[in-house]
């Protein structure tokens, strides 16, 4: 069984090497995105798991757990703060759940 537990936000050439990486570190991965046919999702053999999801749905995703974490590396600033809002609508009231420390990388 796996210590923790990642939520990947963008299936890209981001969310494809940081899969690599924390699978390494021996992370459960779970990578998400809404674009299908996306060959970086399909190349992608880290993954534990990948879903091809509308953002909007991802509420159903989310395990309701400790140690687990998010990145948001979605093709789009508009991805990334919807998906923000609703993993702070998921995590941001149970304060046990809540992770002390939010990153975005620059575009």
């Amino acid at each position: 069984a796996y210590k923790h537990h990642v939520l990947i936000f963008g299936g890209g050439h981001v969310g494809l090497a940081l899969s690599e990486q924390l699978k390494m570190l021996d992370f459960h991965v779970s990578v998400f995105d809404n674009r299908s046919e996306l060959d970086t999702m399909e190349r992608n053999s880290f993954a534990d798991e990948k879903h091809i999801i509308e953002y909007n749905k991802l509420d159903g995703y989310i395990p309701q757990k400790k140690d687990v974490y998010a990145v948001i590396s979605s093709f789009t600033h508009n991805n990334d703060k919807f998906i923000l809002k609703k993993l702070l609508d998921c995590f941001g009231l149970q304060q046990d759940l809540c992770r002390p420390f939010w990153g975005q990388k620059g575009r």
